[in-house]
């Protein structure tokens, strides 16, 4: 009786310990429904299943998604990747007019510092919205990243002098 006990408490263990590791092999993260901004639950469920992805609407309007772990680590590469690439286009893009200098960002674009031609910078009128965009890739980045709260601090430094121009905390300021 007591062998048998012991067999099945150490089954038990073993499929605890079984059950924490399958858990820990996938990452959940809640998106805000403006993310999918036109489309129909259903079609969002669908376009997540052929990524890999099980996604869930929430009543609230949210979307749950939960994927294994490499699912997660390729799409935050893939992320980032396209935001450098939106980074670059800021800076070599004629319509900003080489006001962009340099984006520099930490890891999980929390932070991000423009470095930029200061005299355009103060009357140039797209401006603040290269700002806006640049706090808005943070944001998105953060989300799908599972760190909705975290802030984005966006700083707009004059190249030529490191005289700090302007300082926006996404989502807190707004355009």
């Amino acid at each position: 009786m007591k062998t048998t006990i012991a067999a099945l408490i150490i089954i038990m263990l073993i499929f605890t310990v079984t059950a924490c590791g399958k858990k820990d092999d996938y990452v959940s993260i809640v998106i805000p429904e403006l993310m999918f901004e036109g489309q129909t639950p259903e079609n969002v469920i669908a376009g997540a299943a052929q990524r890999g992805i099980a996604a869930v609407h929430n009543d609230d309007g949210t979307y749950t998604y939960k994927m294994p772990k490499e699912r997660h680590a390729e799409m935050m590469a893939m992320m980032t990747e396209q935001i450098n690439a939106a980074f670059n286009e800021i800076i070599n893009e004629d319509v900003y007019g080489g006001l962009v200098k340099e984006i520099l960002h930490n890891n999980d674009f929390t932070q991000i510092t423009l470095k930029v031609d200061g005299e355009a910078y103060e009357t140039s009128p797209i401006a603040s919205i290269m700002v806006y965009i640049c706090g808005m890739q943070g944001i998105i980045y953060n989300n799908y990243n599972g760190t909705s709260d975290a802030k984005v601090y966006v700083d707009v430094v004059d190249a030529d002098t490191g005289e700090i121009l302007d300082s926006k905390i996404y989502p807190d300021d707004e355009l």
